[in-house]
């Protein structure tokens, strides 16, 4: 089993900009910074979306205005209440029936026998509720067994001879006699276009970087954290590779996501892993296209990537230019801009002082009406 991608390895810099130690820096750099905004807004949005607080007062008398459950709910369906029909416009005179057709197998490929776009807004829109953002992977891959011959073409073993009688070289010919030509090629057995969602509290965006924009930034990944087996496998690494660890790595993992593990009574060997997607002409002065990627998966404990290539989505033709794809596979997305910062802030974070307030004085009421419960004694002698 291996991902569709014949490009060869790259390697990394043995030091300074574009090294192990620096990327290493880079990804640490932007998980504190991703970190202090899931700890102190979006777990607490996802709490009280769940009617939970995160504050230290008694669960069983604390009353929890489920006002962030009406807000989001609404705001999900005014953000995404149907699967829109991409529609296509020829640019050339002609193409109508090329288009209309091209029309129909792309919205064929999104809908849900496809890459199923509508789930992937679904998990994604209610992300962007709790935390402001939306983010995605796109992208292709095919699984092969082994390889098949394919005929690229024919070759002439024998040529076309003279009949007997001929005069000056005129007259009927025998055929020649062609020879077909087979190349090996992987045998696909599988194949699938996707679209899924990442979550917000496992994105990787450089700690320096602010804007709207996020396809301008110098590189983009996120965290993952797989069984080993699974791993191994689909990196193809050799079985007598260290292998993960059993512990879950629930740091990084928003509230809800968080005590669904803890649920899990027996854990598999699982390994913590990045997957990074960056411009390679900012660290490589070899590549001089500006949106040429290159991507890479380090595992956690890894003294090198398993898995640094050209993107296998981009093609550089005969003349320089690019083909394929431009911009990053990982979409992020903002419901809002912020200046100066690549995080916007989300609606219950705005408003979770007035919901605090709304609970605590319901709390308290709850309270009061328990305390102002007559009690009545009588002699019994």
């Amino acid at each position: 089993m291996s991902l569709q991608d014949d490009t060869p390895p790259v390697p990394l810099p043995k030091e300074g900009h574009g090294s192990l130690s620096y990327w290493q820096d880079q990804i640490q750099s932007a998980d504190e910074k991703r970190l202090r905004y899931k700890e102190q807004e979006w777990d607490k949005n996802v709490q009280y979306y769940l009617g939970r607080t995160l504050d230290a007062l008694p669960q069983q008398d604390t009353v929890v205005v489920p006002k962030d459950f009406a807000n989001v709910e609404r705001k999900k369906a005014e953000l995404f209440f149907q699967n829109p029909d991409v529609t296509l416009t020829p640019k050339m005179p002609g193409l109508e029936d090329a288009v209309f057709k091209f029309q129909a197998v792309l919205n064929q490929k999104l809908g849900p026998d496809g890459v199923d776009a509508g789930t992937m807004m679904t998990e994604t829109t209610f992300d962007a509720c709790m935390t402001g953002m939306l983010c995605s992977k796109i992208g292709y891959e095919s699984f092969s067994d082994g390889t098949l011959p394919v005929q690229i073409g024919e070759e002439e073993t024998q040529p076309g001879q003279m009949l007997p009688g001929a005069v000056l070289g005129l007259g009927p010919m025998t055929p020649s006699v062609m020879e077909p030509q087979f190349e090996q090629v992987p045998n696909i057995i599988y194949e699938r276009y996707f679209w899924e969602r990442v979550s917000p509290a496992k994105v990787l965006i450089p700690s320096e970087f602010s804007g709207f924009n996020y396809d301008k930034a110098p590189w983009l990944g996120f965290e993952f954290e797989e069984n080993w087996e699974i791993l191994r496998r689909k990196y193809e690494l050799p079985e007598d590779a260290p292998g993960g660890g059993a512990a879950d790595n629930q740091e990084h993992m928003l509230k809800s996501e968080r005590q669904d593990v803890e649920t899990r009574s027996s854990k598999p060997k699982r390994r913590k892993g990045w997957e990074i997607w960056y411009r390679a002409s900012l660290y490589d002065p070899a590549v001089k296209h500006p949106e040429r990627l290159r991507t890479f998966v380090l595992l956690e404990g890894w003294d090198e990537p398993i898995d640094h290539r050209e993107s296998p989505y981009q093609k550089i033709g005969p003349n320089g230019k690019l083909k394929g794809m431009l911009g990053y596979p990982i979409h992020i997305g903002a419901m809002r801009y912020v200046s100066d910062t690549a995080f916007p802030t989300a609606e219950p974070t705005i408003g979770r002082n007035q919901v605090k307030e709304l609970s605590k004085s319901r709390t308290q009421m709850l309270l009061q009406r328990d305390r102002n419960v007559p009690m009545r004694l009588a002699d019994v002698h």
